[in-house]
């Protein structure tokens, strides 16, 4: 059964690299490249002077680029959860009080250069941080 499984699954994966070479596009994909091939950004819910922010407060990516975001939400203090969500990128994720989330995301290579706010969307009044798209940095 074991073997049929992996020979269904690699079946499946193989079509998809296939259907992305006919349509002229050949990108790797975030959930199969090797961890050593992409970045690693780590963001953490942090309050400063009584206002709570995601830190650091911008992050430069290029278009492109495969990024690991590492999102932490330590605060001992205040909701118990916060949201992550990068405006651009299709973000929207839940970080409950004390856990470390991970998302893999591919920079769209057709990405506008600009700031695209990282934010909380539950806590409106959050410091937004950004994420500064620009082909080279």
């Amino acid at each position: 059964m074991k073997k049929v499984v992996g020979l269904v699954l690699g079946v499946a994966l193989s079509g998809t690299v296939l259907a992305d070479k006919k349509a002229g596009k050949v990108a790797p994909q975030p959930a199969m490249m090797k961890a050593q091939d992409m970045r690693q950004v780590t963001f953490e819910v942090k309050t400063v002077d009584g206002a709570t922010h995601w830190e650091p407060g911008s992050v430069d990516v290029k278009p492109g680029e495969t990024v690991k975001f590492i999102i932490k939400n330590d605060l001992a203090t205040g909701p118990d959860f916060h949201g992550f969500a990068v405006e651009g990128l299709k973000i929207q994720k839940q970080i409950n009080r004390g856990k470390t989330e991970e998302i893999v995301a591919q920079i769209p290579a057709d990405m506008k250069e600009g700031d695209y706010p990282v934010s909380c969307r539950f806590h409106p009044k959050h410091v937004p941080a950004k994420l500064v798209v620009k082909k080279s940095h």
